[in-house]
């Protein structure tokens, strides 16, 4: 079985999307020697890390979108074309290195799908790596960060994109069907359009998150009392990942005399920490594991959710962890007892059910440990890509 996987980004150990899940997808490739699957991406090709000069792409992005508010309709336009020509530059070195002969080929973006459908396969894949549509994720950026007129055009444009991609696309990857639920959620032609695809589901896997500070040091950092009750959370600050609704949590609970401390990671923007001291805001950080571990429990609110990566490193370091009841959280949950699922969106049961992982406490330990057991066997980049290539090479075998 002879396969390619192309991404036109970087590849990234804990960026989240696409960039992470292929780095964990190469490492556990790597551990197990299968030489047969290539890599094209920004930075690898098979799997070799490439060097390159630094451009200024990101900068010309940015002037070219402030534009947006003058020219939208061009500015979305002239993108588009653009990030198609860099990409057919990027494939050259390989149709000229293996001479397009490949069992399959595997895109992990609607954009990409369409700008590089050229290359002959016996079968073309699509994953995507988002919670909602990609179009509308796009759309939700660009409002966002630019200006909405910017954000409408983009949207028609990458939703044509992400339609003709689905139905173009021979196969379909997720991690499981519950990493669809935004899909079917918010775009109503979703189900016509992959009805009778093939679809196959391979849970993700991830490394282990390294440790290179004791719980005892970074307590004693941030003034957490050695024997405090510390719930922690690590990534955006940003509604779809629930971060107002730990806030809200939170309050709930300190405002019922729980004396509750918050161990927080990321970026505190767009939305800004509580002012309190026992919510801590260490910001953006290399090392979250240090964070979470010095925590008793981890919490996952998101509002829609794929298949997310931190949840997979909280198992890695053995925590219990609370989730929303949503996406990818779901199948995760059903696998072990150390996965609470609380109401999606409602922060008072979050604040009961961590009172009640509080009250229980003397079972923490157990519930770690199942959590670590399910990762070891299940969610290790080796566990990953062996389901991977069992999963494709039964596929080939049936068209």
């Amino acid at each position: 079985m002879k396969g390619l996987i192309f991404y036109s980004g970087h590849l990234l150990k804990r960026a989240g999307g696409p960039s992470s899940y292929l780095y964990n997808l190469m490492t556990g490739l790597r551990a197990l020697k299968c030489n047969d699957i290539f890599f094209l991406t920004l930075d690898y090709i098979d799997g070799h890390k490439k060097s390159h000069k630094k451009n200024f792409k990101n900068i010309f992005k940015e002037t070219l979108f402030k534009l947006g508010f003058i020219f939208p309709k061009e500015i979305a336009f002239f993108y588009t074309f653009l990030r198609k020509k860099y990409k057919h530059n990027l494939l050259n070195a390989l149709i000229k290195k293996y001479s397009n002969n490949f069992d399959f080929i595997h895109f992990h973006t609607t954009v990409d799908f369409i700008d590089l459908k050229i290359i002959n396969s016996k079968i073309k894949i699509l994953t995507t790596h988002s919670p909602i549509p990609p179009h509308l994720e796009i759309e939700d950026h660009i409002a966002n960060k630019y200006n909405d007129k910017l954000a409408k055009f983009f949207k028609e444009a990458e939703r044509r994109i992400d339609e003709q991609a689905f139905l173009s696309a021979d196969v379909l990857i997720f991690p499981a069907v519950e990493s669809l639920e935004g899909y079917f959620n918010t775009w109503q032609e979703f189900k016509n359009i992959i009805e009778g695809k093939k679809i196959l589901f391979i849970p993700s896997g991830a490394a282990s998150l390294e440790i290179k500070e004791s719980p005892e040091v970074v307590r004693k950092r941030y003034n957490i009392p050695p024997d405090a009750f510390v719930v922690s959370y690590v990534g955006r600050h940003h509604p779809i990942k629930g971060y107002d609704i730990l806030q809200r949590a939170a309050d709930y609970l300190w405002a019922r005399n729980f004396n509750l401390y918050f161990l927080i990671a990321g970026l505190p923007l767009p939305l800004k920490g509580l002012s309190d001291k026992r919510w801590i805001e260490v910001g953006w950080t290399e090392n979250p594991g240090d964070y979470l571990n010095a925590s008793d429990i981890f919490v996952l609110p998101n509002r829609k959710t794929y298949f997310d990566l931190v949840l997979i490193e909280a198992l890695s370091l053995g925590k219990p962890i609370i989730a929303s009841n949503t996406g990818g959280n779901k199948f995760v949950a059903r696998q072990t007892e150390g996965v609470i699922l609380f109401q999606n969106g409602d922060y008072v049961d979050l604040a009961k059910k961590i009172l009640e992982v509080y009250k229980n406490r003397r079972h923490l330990k157990e519930l770690g440990k199942r959590n670590l057991q399910l990762y070891l066997n299940f969610y290790t980049p080796e566990k990953f890509a062996l389901r991977y290539v069992q999963g494709l090479e039964e596929l080939l075998t049936i068209i």
